[in-house]
């Protein structure tokens, strides 16, 4: 297995791969510390977007394109459940950070991945 997944193990994806929903999955992190997982088609706009609501500053640290926008972001929203603060919003570790700098749509393809809760 890719050393930048070692942290993660193959397993069925119940909600299955769908090939509709063109856009970018991006992830902005806040100045507090917080990770927004999300999608859109426009990643810039979005990012100009929460930029003007959010009280923190705000750095659009990583996206990618993708063909399978739902599965990415509810695949990433559930690797990621136990860390949820609110909303789209996830309290991560940098390791973990740093995982999501390094995806890419054609990782999808190459496993389905769960997130090992042995902290």
């Amino acid at each position: 297995m890719n050393d930048k997944i070692k942290y993660y193990e193959l397993w069925n994806i119940p909600w299955g791969y769908p090939t509709t929903g063109k856009a970018h999955i991006y992830f902005i992190e806040a100045s507090n510390g917080l990770l927004k997982i999300g999608s859109a088609k426009d990643v810039m706009f979005r990012f100009e977007t929460l930029s003007r609501e959010n009280a923190c500053d705000l750095k659009l640290i990583h996206s990618f394109h993708t063909e399978c926008r739902e599965a990415w972001e509810s695949l990433l929203h559930y690797m990621f459940k136990n860390h949820r603060k609110h909303g789209e919003w996830f309290d991560l570790t940098e390791q973990e950070k740093m995982f999501m700098r390094t995806l890419e749509d054609d990782d999808f393809r190459i496993f389905a991945i769960r997130y090992q809760n042995d902290r």
